[in-house]
C-alpha cells in the first residue's frame, strides 16, 4: 500500500509531519480531515513497481485473525490495557509475518497513536470495516462492545463463504475440465484428424478452415497468450485493490440480477 509523508496543521495550529497508508492521494486527504486536520504539503515515500507491491501485501489466514480478535477481547474484557493485552498475545504468537504486524501495531499504540490508526496502517490485512468499527468504538469509549459485534458479523460471514464455497466446487470443477478438454482438442486433436483431408486438397467447409485457422493461431502464440492471461489476472487484481476498482466493482455488483 503506498506510502504518505504529510504535514498537517492541527487544531492548535501547530504543524505535525505523519505517515499515512492510504491507496490513494485523495484517501489520504480523507483520513486526515476525519481527524480534524488540513493538509499542508504531501510526498509519496514509495512508488515502487505495483507488481512488487502486491507480492508484500501478504494475506493472512482468516483462522489467525478470528483467534488473535478473540485473545485480544477477552484479554480487554478482563481489564487490561491494549499495550498490556498485545504483550500477552505476542508472546504467544510464533515468529511469522503477522507476529511482525502485530508488534509494530503495539508499538505505534504505545506511542501515543490511536488504536484505529495503529490498525489503519494494514488495512490490506484489517477490513475497512474492522477498522471502522475500532473507530466507533474508541469514540463510544467501548472497544471490546465493537470486536464483539465485528466477531459476530465475521461468523456470519464465513458461514456464508463456506456455503457458497461448497455449492461452486462441483461447477468450477466442470469449468476447468471443459476448459482443458476444448483446449486439448483445438491444440492437438483437430489438426490431426483435419490434416489428412488437408493433404489430399479436399474441399474442407468454412467452419472447418476457420477452426483450423483458430488452431493454429493458438499454437503459433500460445505462450504469448499465456503470459498475457496472467498479466491481465494480475492488473485485475490490482485494480480491484484501489479505490475506484473497488467502486466499480461494487457498483457492477449491486445491479446484477
Amino acid at each position: 500500500m503506498p506510502e504518505y509523508k504529510c504535514k498537517i496543521a492541527v487544531k492548535n495550529g501547530k504543524l505535525i509531519e505523519r505517515v499515512i497508508y492510504a491507496d490513494s492521494l485523495r484517501s489520504a486527504k480523507k483520513q486526515i480531515s476525519l481527524d480534524g486536520g488540513f493538509l499542508v504539503n504531501v510526498q509519496k515515500a514509495t512508488d515502487a513497481n505495483w507488481f512488487f507491491s502486491l507480492l508484500n501485501q501478504r494475506k493472512i489466514k482468516t483462522k489467525d485473525l478470528y483467534s488473535f480478535n478473540q485473545e485480544f477481547l477477552t484479554l480487554l474484557r478482563a481489564g487490561l490495557p491494549v499495550v498490556i493485552a498485545f504483550d500477552g498475545i505476542i508472546d504467544k504468537q510464533p515468529e511469522s509475518y503477522f507476529s511482525g504486524v502485530l508488534e509494530k501495531i503495539r508499538l505505534d499504540i504505545s506511542k501515543g497513536e490511536s488504536i484505529s490508526k495503529a490498525f489503519e496502517k494494514y488495512e490490506y490485512i484489517f477490513s475497512s470495516l474492522y477498522i471502522a468499527m475500532l473507530r466507533s468504538g474508541e469514540a463510544s469509549g467501548d472497544i471490546p462492545d465493537a470486536i464483539e459485534e465485528y466477531l459476530e458479523y465475521f461468523d456470519r460471514s464465513l458461514q456464508i463463504k463456506r456455503k457458497i464455497k461448497a455449492a461452486s466446487v462441483y461447477p468450477g470443477i466442470l469449468t476447468i475440465c471443459s476448459v482443458f478438454i476444448v483446449a486439448f482438442l483445438i491444440i492437438f486433436v483437430v489438426p490431426t484428424i483435419t490434416g489428412t483431408f488437408v493433404e489430399a486438397g479436399a474441399q474442407l467447409p468454412m467452419f472447418t478452415r476457420i477452426l483450423l485457422q483458430f488452431s493454429a493461431l493458438i499454437r503459433s502464440f500460445f505462450w504469448a497468450i499465456l503470459i498475457g492471461i496472467v498479466f491481465i489476472t494480475f492488473a485485475i487484481s490490482y485494480y480491484f485493490k484501489t479505490e475506484k476498482g473497488r467502486l466499480f466493482f461494487d457498483t457492477y455488483y449491486l445491479k446484477m440480477p
